[in-house]
């Protein structure tokens, strides 16, 4: 997970000093929901 990070944060352009709140906000429940969401609306779209 650790070369993942390493790669999110070059992408971002942001290194995290406490990597500990990045895995938090990956790993956040609501951020997990919001994920699920986006994509149950791009499938309602596709649909429409």
């Amino acid at each position: 997970m650790s070369e993942q990070l390493n790669e999110l944060e070059q992408q971002l352009g942001y290194y995290f000093n406490d990597r500990n709140h990045l895995r938090r906000a990956l790993t956040c429940e609501s951020a997990i929901n919001e994920r699920h969401s986006d994509a149950a609306d791009e499938n309602s779209k596709a649909l429409a």
